[in-house]
């Protein structure tokens, strides 16, 4: 598992990029924040920043 990798490289002094990809925008929020969990859980991390749309208003209606 890719979280296993990226703990021990963290543990070893390194400071690794990762890019998750999925087939469509609406998963990778979802899929970023598991990977964020499932490296948390591993080793001490920071916490992940708010993604825009969390920081965003809700959208005004019209009526």
């Amino acid at each position: 598992e890719w979280a296993i990798v990226v703990a021990d490289w963290i543990k070893e002094g390194l400071h690794p990029y990762v890019f998750i990809h999925t087939p469509d925008k609406v998963s990778q929020p979802k899929n970023a924040r598991r990977f964020h969990q499932l490296l948390s859980d591993l080793v001490e991390i920071d916490p992940m920043p708010a993604w825009p749309i969390d920081r965003q208003s809700k959208q005004m209606n019209l009526f």
